[in-house]
């Protein structure tokens, strides 16, 4: 059967912490080259990625564009700089003496400070990543396929 070398498919796969998009697109090239453009904090999946679309096809420039949203459940911890707290705290001291300001430093002066409160996300999970991945890349490269048949 002839195909045509350009063709576009598109997926999606979400779950609890993380929606995947993927768009692939190809154009005519003698050789089969994968370039996909993702996140820096997933770059560990190119080589994978490069792997799946091999499986589906053999010529073209195939570019797999990847977007990793992340969802408000995403988990997340509070984390406190008591170091920073402390020096504040001193310096705010300092300055009331220094300017003679009555008062006291309360709990509503310290959370108004700059960077003694940070959320922070845990770590991503790349093997869930994968999986995600893998799943948004096969509806992807299942329309590109069907497109590059349809156009051949």
């Amino acid at each position: 059967m002839v195909k045509s070398m350009t063709g576009f498919g598109r997926g999606e796969a979400s779950s609890v912490d993380y929606k995947i998009t993927i768009e692939a697109k190809s154009v005519n090239n003698r050789y089969l080259e994968v370039i996909p453009r993702m996140p820096r904090q997933i770059i560990a999946l190119e080589e994978p990625v490069k792997k799946f679309v091999n499986g589906y096809v053999q010529r073209g420039r195939v570019d797999v564009f990847i977007t990793l949203e992340e969802t408000e459940n995403r988990q997340k911890t509070l984390k406190t700089d008591k170091e920073l707290a402390l020096a504040y705290c001193k310096s705010m001291r300092e300055i009331a003496e220094l300017c003679n300001i009555p008062g006291e430093i309360t709990m509503d002066n310290m959370v108004r400070m700059q960077g003694i409160f940070t959320m922070e996300k845990t770590d991503d999970d790349l093997e869930v990543i994968w999986s995600l991945m893998r799943e948004a890349l096969a509806g992807a490269m299942t329309h590109l396929v069907e497109m590059r048949q349809t156009e051949g």
